[in-house]
């Protein structure tokens, strides 16, 4: 690409040149591509994009092993305390009576978490052999944006999604069909100034993957979602990981999964809150709605 997929503006620059991530934690690492900057509108992003970017979710292979595994402690505690930490920082009262539409929902476990407060919970993921085990717990399942003549939420949420997606600005106009006019869409993304960035070499490529076409900052996210025809009620940087995460990584040079604290409360809620206040935090979250 020469040219910004989001603005169309020709003033592009090489951030990096590399070896990136090809998937999930410990797998291969792929070269071809790049790292661009945009000035004009400071997106990051992927050049060029991978084809087909988002057929690798829909054959099954990618949440098989997942769905598998779902009961194994290690793989429920990791995704459900990421989800909490959605929670905690959206605000749980933002759900209370609610009806919740989770677009990349996956196997639904932030819609397990909300499913005793909210009044009506549903989940959209391409990946069709999900909709069992969705509709098993409760959850209306789609494979694509739902009928938005038909069907309007008061909650959208996309955490860990928007990234995957090659046209951002029109999909999030897809989402606002389907918000009611009070509405509310909570978008969280991966930090492109998260700190692991500067301090570990190893981190780069494991940061830079094939799967994430976008690598957003708070102004960056702000631009899509203001030309996609929303306004901002609340920008938050949000830090998922602990203190050891980065002790393992500064040691082993490698993914660390979730590793257990050696930290007492204070160290690490004081590590967390600094990485917020600075922006240097792991994700970036943005509550908004429709402009009146």
């Amino acid at each position: 690409m020469n040219a910004c997929p989001v603005c169309a503006s020709e003033q592009i620059s090489e951030i990096y040149s590399g070896p990136v991530r090809s998937a999930e934690p410990g797998s291969p690492f792929t070269d071809g591509y790049r790292i661009d900057l945009c000035s004009t509108c400071s997106m990051i992003f992927l050049n060029p994009f991978p084809k087909a970017v988002l057929e690798m979710y829909k054959d099954g292979d990618y949440w098989k092993a997942r769905t598998d595994d779902l009961k194994k402690k290690e793989f429920v505690n990791k995704f459900i305390r990421e989800q909490l930490v959605w929670l905690n920082r959206t605000g749980a009262h933002e759900f209370v009576n609610e009806s919740v539409l989770d677009v990349g929902c996956g196997h639904g476990i932030f819609l397990d978490v909300i499913r005793n407060i909210a009044e009506r919970t549903a989940g959209m993921d391409v990946d069709i052999h999900l909709k069992p085990h969705l509709l098993e717990r409760g959850h209306e399942y789609y494979p694509n944006w739902p009928d938005e003549e038909v069907e309007k939420f008061s909650r959208i949420v996309l955490f860990n999604t928007l990234e995957h997606i090659e046209d951002p600005v029109s999909f999030m106009k897809e989402a606002s069909k389907r918000l009611t006019a009070d509405g509310k869409v909570m978008i969280g993304v991966p930090n492109a100034a998260d700190f692991m960035v500067d301090v570990v070499e190893e981190y780069i490529p494991f940061f830079y993957r094939k799967g994430h076409l976008y690598y957003f900052s708070m102004d960056s996210l702000r631009y899509v979602l203001v030309k996609a025809g929303y306004q901002i009620i609340s920008e938050k940087f949000v830090h998922q990981y602990n203190l050891m995460n980065l002790v393992g990584w500064a040691k082993n040079r490698s993914p660390q999964g979730v590793p257990v604290s050696l930290f007492d409360d204070f160290t690490e809620e004081t590590f967390i809150a600094n990485l917020e206040r600075e922006g240097k935090a792991s994700h970036i979250l943005i509550t908004a709605e429709l402009k009146s």
